[in-house]
């Protein structure tokens, strides 16, 4: 008895360890094993690449080729950078990885730019921000309803990044260059940061309404 194309897929993915699955996952982007595009015969076939030997050389290759894809948030395109990095026999693993993780970044220049203003900056520091700008940018959006929302974002991660330049700093609880809003008189001691990023993209809002920017 034949047994279905699907139903074999399905099989097969579903006895898969974890680490052979996630490894699955990263051969298939963008679209995941279970989609219907992906067909048995390409789970078989990566699943071979997989357990074929690569010399560090290819895997430094394809290590340097990888970006984010459009449908990948900033966690799992960090993790996916760190599993391609245990392969390579990096002597400078985490600056390799922090460069990479900065690198593939293909949805703009702004999270690029506040990532390479950062002093000391190691890969782990590169992806706190990152995941920092990445939920405030969504959170804006949902207040002001447009994708115009990195000014607020940058005010934020300016501190977060350790941008030098103080005079240029504007802090997002009173709007007022030259200080953080850690240092802000008029900011709310129980405020958390977020709450902070909140009623700056509020205020930003209003000032929109009135016609003052």
């Amino acid at each position: 008895m034949d047994v279905p194309e699907s139903k074999r897929k399905t099989i097969i993915l579903t006895c898969l360890p974890p680490q052979i699955y996630s490894a699955l996952e990263d051969l298939c982007l963008p679209a995941y094993p279970e989609d219907d595009s992906v067909t048995y015969e390409d789970i078989e076939e990566n699943i071979m690449k997989l357990f074929k030997p690569k010399s560090s050389l290819i895997l430094r290759f394809e290590f340097a080729t990888i970006k984010k894809a459009s449908n990948e948030n900033v966690t799992e395109f960090s993790r996916r950078i760190t599993r391609a990095a245990e392969g390579c026999k990096f002597t400078d693993r985490d600056d390799r990885m922090r460069d990479q993780f900065i690198t593939g970044f293909n949805d703009g220049v702004t999270i690029k730019r506040l990532l390479l203003e950062s002093e000391e900056l190691i890969f782990r520091k590169a992806v706190e921000i990152a995941v920092t700008l990445e939920r405030v940018t969504q959170e804006a959006r949902q207040l002001d309803g447009s994708e115009n929302v990195m000014i607020g974002a940058t005010s934020l991660l300016s501190r977060t990044s350790g941008a030098s330049d103080i005079n240029k700093v504007k802090c997002f609880n009173c709007g007022k260059l030259g200080h953080f809003a850690r240092d802000c008189e008029e900011k709310c001691k129980t405020c958390s940061h977020d709450h902070q990023a909140k009623n700056y993209f509020k205020r930003l809002q209003g000032l929109k309404g009135k016609g003052r920017i």
